[in-house]
């Protein structure tokens, strides 16, 4: 035999452990459905902040929980977004919001698809796919074994949330075996295949329906979205991040391996090193970033030594043959009242050097275009000179 039965206009609302927040979810409609030997189903639509969500909830055969088990198994997947998010664990009865275990997994388009449920201006990645355990306790939040993908960039390792402290602390390490440029910019990335394809207007299409899809998020976004670098969000937590990239990879240009280090304490955000050793050079950044009601503080190193430019080049023009070494020693400090006015106030040296490779001065199509062509004799465009060295120095 089979029972069904319709659930209409519900209300449900679940405490999230160590935390006073709840999740809240109206408007509930939908089915539970009970088979003889078969685990109960439940299909439902709602609301989650007024966003529409598809819940999955399957829980064990209803013969279980008439017969005082130990524990039962529970799992509930939810829609929405163009995400999914799934939840699966075992409860040992009775239930309690301590001492959880479960799977945890987590798959979005692209991330910057949660910005409205989250309320957080989240980068244009994707797709993303997370798997990890998940333990809850009365110290937090603990991934002991977590695999992260971005498009084709692989990140495994850790993480952990301590929430008992008197401000939460996050501490992630990561390891990825490969690390692709393009996933981490995948509106340019799309754009790229589109034009390589040959197809008429796909760039300008691209970039129309880019500005479009820029313009509806941001008009459904409200007054409580945050960006990530604001200062309410620099100062909710401390965070230590430590990325190691064993491969880094741009197109087909393989750069090296990679060191990322990240902190943020006090609302002082520090990145010490990024680091990519680069085959026969190096490039490094160090930087700081710290910010309170009534100031911005912004200080930052750089030091590329020997950088194959035909790596840059070929993002842009990936049939170019044009190349040679980039060499960078800058430092930038500035302060100011608002991070807006940071760059008024800046004061430091930028100092670089280009040795370039079938360069010419009527196809230069990279960052320094402006400068250059301030620098090169515009009557030399007509014969398209070729040059071989440029030594540049700012204080």
């Amino acid at each position: 035999p089979t029972l069904m039965s319709t659930v209409n206009q519900a209300h449900w609302n679940g405490a999230v452990p160590n935390s006073t927040a709840f999740i809240e979810i109206t408007a509930m409609s939908g089915n539970v459905l009970v088979e003889k030997g078969n685990v109960v189903t439940m299909a439902k639509d709602g609301k989650l902040k007024d966003i529409p969500v598809k819940l999955f909830i399957t829980g064990a055969p209803v013969v279980d929980y008439v017969s005082t088990p130990d524990s039962i198994p529970l799992t509930i997947d939810a829609e929405m977004l163009d995400s999914r998010i799934s939840f699966a664990s075992t409860l040992k009865l009775p239930v309690t919001d301590k001492d959880l275990k479960m799977a945890l997994k987590v798959e979005s388009k692209r991330l910057d698809r949660l910005n409205k449920l989250l309320k957080l201006d989240l980068p244009a990645m994707g797709p993303v796919a997370l798997s990890s355990k998940l333990n809850i306790n009365n110290a937090g939040y603990d991934m002991p074994q977590l695999d992260l993908l971005i498009g084709k960039s692989d990140l495994k390792g850790k993480m952990h949330l301590n929430t008992s402290t008197a401000k939460p602390k996050l501490d992630i390490e990561l390891v990825s075996n490969l690390i692709r440029l393009e996933d981490f910019d995948s509106l340019r990335t799309e754009k790229e295949k589109e034009q390589r394809k040959g197809k008429k207007g796909t760039l300008e299409e691209a970039a129309k329906k880019d500005k479009e899809a820029s313009e509806k998020q941001a008009a459904e976004a409200d007054e409580d979205t945050k960006k990530l670098l604001s200062y309410e969000v620099l100062n909710a937590l401390h965070a230590n991040i430590h990325v190691e990239a064993k491969k880094v990879v741009a197109e087909k240009d393989e750069l090296g391996a990679g060191l990322l280090k990240v902190s943020l304490e006090d609302a002082r955000l520090a990145v010490e090193p990024l680091r990519v050793d680069v085959p026969g050079g190096r490039a490094q950044l160090e930087m700081d970033y710290t910010l309170s009601p009534t100031r911005a503080d912004f200080n930052m190193k750089a030091d590329i030594a020997e950088f194959d430019l035909a790596t840059l080049v070929r993002r842009t023009k990936p049939d170019s043959d044009m190349g040679g070494l980039f060499t960078l020693d800058a430092e930038v400090r500035t302060s100011a009242e608002n991070p807006q006015s940071l760059m008024k106030s800046a004061n430091g040296h930028i100092d670089f050097a280009l040795v370039p490779k079938n360069f010419s001065s009527g196809v230069i199509d990279l960052w320094a275009v402006n400068l250059l062509s301030a620098i090169m004799d515009k009557s030399t465009e007509k014969y398209q000179t070729v040059f071989n060295c440029v030594v540049v120095r700012f204080g």
